[in-house]
């Protein structure tokens, strides 16, 4: 620094040959840099620290660039949320850390950290994702058409009656095969080794809220589920034999593949990624066959191969 260049702080010419602190287009004397205090960003040596959410102290010039740059205000406590912060971004609105990570509760579907409706047996959900909701008392007779054309596509009828049974999460887990033995928290944790529908004992049990995303798929794989159910007699696809394991992975793909053509990204990816170990065996040689051989003969395969089965095991 040279004697006409004056400190940042002091104000006073540095002395030929001192050392000195340069940053942000200033310097400091070095008697100036030891006694100061540092900016948590960037280290400058700063006359007066600021306390910004999610940086800790920071000094005037990164209080100013912070300024520039921001996300907006936090939906809950609306304080300004700055780049480079955490920040929860979903549903159009951004939450900043501290709202987050000092949530009373968190929506079971999307983990907003905010809720304004208790559902028992379930949890609790936001007041986005509520109107997305289907439920008891949803039309759901109607939601289902559509899919009739797609399953008789593939091979299968729509069912006649749609005996929906909405029950508690924990009683839908009760009558699957236990995955893990963590709590399930979120919707998301849940998909990861359960279905929020199945088709048991001549019903389909439901969980007692689920996304339309989510019902459409899951009803197209379970509606196949009902189907070879009647026909072979039986009450639900939980054995352990061949026909089993034939009949759940190609329900399992059923869902996935309908998903996938209503283009339910979030959906179709859970399902090839989230197998249970009941179709982890089957499921992926459809994937495989799906690549080279055309859908009908994917589904004649099925059906021989199920009719071989059923006269074989059941």
């Amino acid at each position: 620094m040279t004697s006409d260049v004056a400190c940042y702080h002091c104000g006073s010419s540095a002395k030929k040959g001192q050392s000195s602190y340069s940053n942000h287009g200033v310097q400091v004397c070095l008697d100036c840099y030891k006694v100061s205090r540092k900016c948590n960003k960037c280290k400058f040596p700063s006359k007066k620290l600021v306390r910004f959410e999610g940086y800790g102290e920071i000094c005037e010039f990164c209080q100013k660039e912070l300024k520039e740059t921001t996300f907006g205000d936090c939906y809950l406590c609306k304080k300004t949320i700055y780049k480079g912060a955490s920040v929860y971004e979903d549903h159009g609105v951004n939450v900043c850390q501290n709202c987050f990570k000092n949530a009373l509760s968190r929506c079971f579907f999307c983990r907003f950290p905010k809720t304004t409706v208790s559902v028992k047996g379930l949890g609790r959900y936001c007041e986005f994702c509520e109107p997305t909701l289907i439920h008891a008392e949803t039309d759901v007779q109607a939601l289902l058409k559509p899919l009739e054309p797609f399953l008789k596509s593939f091979g299968h009828g729509f069912p006649k009656n749609l005996p929906f049974k909405w029950i508690a999460k924990d009683k839908i887990i009760k009558i699957q095969p236990k995955q893990n033995s963590s709590e399930v928290l979120f919707f998301e944790d849940f998909t990861k080794s359960y279905s929020p529908l199945v088709y048991y004992h001549g019903e389909f049990l439901i969980l007692q809220r689920i996304q339309l995303i989510w019902l459409l798929p899951l009803f197209g794989g379970q509606a196949v589920a009902l189907e070879l159910c009647e026909k072979n007699k039986l009450k639900h696809l939980s054995g352990n034999s061949p026909f089993y394991e034939l009949a759940r992975g190609w329900c399992h793909w059923i869902s996935f593949i309908t998903a996938k053509t209503l283009k339910y990204e979030t959906v179709y990816k859970s399902l090839q990624r989230n197998v249970s170990s009941e179709v982890s065996g089957i499921f992926p040689r459809f994937l495989a066959m799906s690549e080279y051989r055309k859908p009908s003969e994917l589904i004649t395969y099925t059906n021989e191969t199920l009719e071989e089965y059923a006269k074989k095991y059941l």
